[in-house]
């Protein structure tokens, strides 16, 4: 069995997209096609134009045979942080032979030194990003420049036209050095990027920017005419595609639920990616914020050392109580305990058993589920025996045995419950994510609500 893996966001799906699945396909040979989907909130730090399911039907009606569901704490986090998680989804499944990506630059043999370079970390190119972000730079410019000052050849000769500035490139990058600290467990394929660039906002025909199309479907739904909108959607889910255009959400529609955050949190350090400078700014503006748009209250809030991508994903962590704790527990993790399902076609049942035979990880298909997972760990971890045993059996091993003895077990317990935690806690965040998505849209176009538990994943024939 072939199967490719694609990591996507699909914000919204457009041609480009199904271009991507098609092309990957057919270089890869592949029998299925898996793709890890961004859920309701994107790693830009924006909530998604459109919702999951309806995202996950147009992947499978444009050639996917899988949508699988990245955590929210990780679909918010950094482009590393995002393609982390990503592949260790793909490898878990145990199926997956080839991760598949866009690129502004699809030579993999540059993109993979690249890799290697930014991988390995070595003490020069630590010095040089340090000295570089001393100087008021910021992240991505002083890794281009320390980059810059400690290799030479094709890879400098690549960065120095823009390679590490285009954000597709960006991601690929993050890609392979996922696929390198995990062992190289995939093969590559790199496809050519093409039409418009990635933040261009300008419509250009069948192969315009996901950028391009958000910005023309708010002037759409702000009263302008849509150019040329037509012509950028896969013509299989062109009709749906604007019937869901009534449902759009927009990062405005957030800005309020953000602000009263802003006013309830006392401590910002807790939550990912807040550092000590950016809390203090966070208290220092909290007030200023209200009232402001989104875009004028990440206008107000970045600052050269801080870029919008960043503030915008700490306004996201906070709204959506992502800790730190949270995502260095998803960074470090080797298996994800669950991963849901958000839809799949009837003929790819033996993609399906393959995973359940071969997998590291439980497929679910309802969030109900996923709770039984987590209280069945509980429950099954409390009853084991020797060091899987309860603190009460610890104790009296330590009568036996001896402190040390004691120590180790009570070790090894702690960290098993905080596991199952952290679990429970990242099921909660994911859940509350979905709630708040669909609470909002809900509210501005007076639909019916309905929680993620009564949600089952899109199957088509």
């Amino acid at each position: 069995m072939n199967v490719l893996g694609i990591i996507a966001e699909y914000n919204p799906f457009h041609k480009g997209h199904a271009f991507h699945i098609e092309s990957a396909r057919k270089q890869a040979d592949a029998d299925y096609v898996v793709v890890v989907l961004s859920p309701d909130f994107v790693q830009r730090g924006e909530p998604s134009l459109l919702d999951k399911y309806f995202r996950a039907r147009c992947a499978l009606m444009c050639g996917a045979d899988l949508v699988l569901e990245m955590p929210v704490a990780c679909a918010c986090g950094s482009a590393e942080h995002f393609a982390r998680s990503g592949v260790q989804i793909l490898n878990s499944l145990g199926v997956v032979n080839t991760l598949s990506f866009g690129a502004e630059t699809p030579d993999l043999p540059v993109l993979e030194a690249a890799a290697e370079l930014l991988n390995s970390e070595t003490e020069e190119y630590r010095t040089a990003l340090k000295e570089h972000l001393s100087q008021g730079y910021s992240f991505p410019e002083a890794r281009e420049a320390a980059v810059l000052s400690c290799h030479t050849g094709s890879l400098n000769d690549s960065v120095k036209t823009g390679l590490l500035r285009s954000p597709n490139n960006i991601l690929a990058v993050e890609y392979l050095k996922a696929n390198i600290r995990t062992g190289r467990q995939l093969s590559v394929l790199p496809v050519q990027r093409s039409g418009s660039a990635y933040h261009d906002t300008d419509m250009s025909g069948s192969l315009s920017s996901a950028a391009a199309i958000r910005h023309t479907v708010h002037g759409t739904i702000s009263g302008k005419p849509a150019d040329n909108l037509s012509a950028a959607i896969p013509e299989v889910v062109h009709d749906l595609f604007f019937s869901e255009l009534s449902n759009a959400v927009f990062p405005d529609d957030f800005a309020q639920a953000v602000q009263l955050k802003l006013l309830s949190t006392d401590s910002f350090t807790e939550y990912t990616d807040v550092s000590q400078d950016l809390a203090n700014r966070l208290s220092s503006l909290k007030y200023a914020c209200q009232g402001l748009s989104w875009k004028e209250m990440v206008d107000l809030i970045c600052t050269r050392e801080m870029t919008r991508t960043r503030i915008q994903r700490v306004l996201l962590h906070l709204l959506l109580g992502i800790t730190y704790e949270h995502s260095q527990y998803l960074h470090h993790a080797e298996i994800y305990p669950y991963i849901r399902v958000l839809g799949f076609r009837k003929d790819a049942a033996s993609l399906l058993r393959a995973i359940k035979t071969r997998g590291r990880t439980s497929l679910i298909t309802k969030y109900s589920a996923v709770q039984g997972i987590a209280d069945g760990q509980e429950r099954d971890y409390r009853q084991e025996s020797a060091y899987g045993q309860g603190l009460a059996d610890i104790n009296r091993l330590a009568d036996a045995q001896g402190h040390t003895e004691m120590g180790h077990n009570e070790s090894i317990h702690n960290i098993r419950m905080d596991n199952i935690r952290m679990h429970k806690e990242i099921l909660l965040a994911d859940v509350y994510a979905s709630h708040l998505y669909r609470s909002i849209r809900c509210s501005k176009y007076h639909l019916p609500f309905r929680t993620e538990y009564e949600y089952s994943p899109v199957i088509l024939s």
